[in-house]
């Protein structure tokens, strides 16, 4: 059995005995409305679930600035390797430029 087919089940199962241990019946306020007797899990949930996606616009952001930052960070590395490798060439050729033809 694949390791994610058993973690999704496993998920299922907590959450179906979640609900089933809170059926209480409760009123939830939303300011300008009153819902009533509404089963205490399904009011969890959809506040977990407002919550999670209230929180992904942040959560996107912070990962583009991550893969941003490493992205610069790749690009700065390369130009100072770039820097180091010119004058391992100098010492190489004894500091003089050598000029080669092109053989045709």
């Amino acid at each position: 059995m694949p390791w994610r087919l058993l973690i999704v089940l496993v998920i299922l199962v907590l959450a179906a005995l979640f609900a089933a241990f809170n059926l209480n019946r409760v009123d939830v306020s939303v300011g300008f409305y009153i819902f009533k007797e509404i089963p205490l899990f399904l009011a969890l949930m959809i506040s977990f679930i407002l919550g999670a996606l209230l929180m992904l616009p942040f959560a996107v952001r912070r990962m583009r600035r991550g893969k941003k930052a490493e992205k610069i960070q790749k690009i700065e590395e390369e130009a100072h390797d770039k820097e180091e490798g010119a004058p391992a060439e100098a010492e190489e050729t004894g500091g003089k430029k050598r000029n080669r033809k092109k053989v045709k």
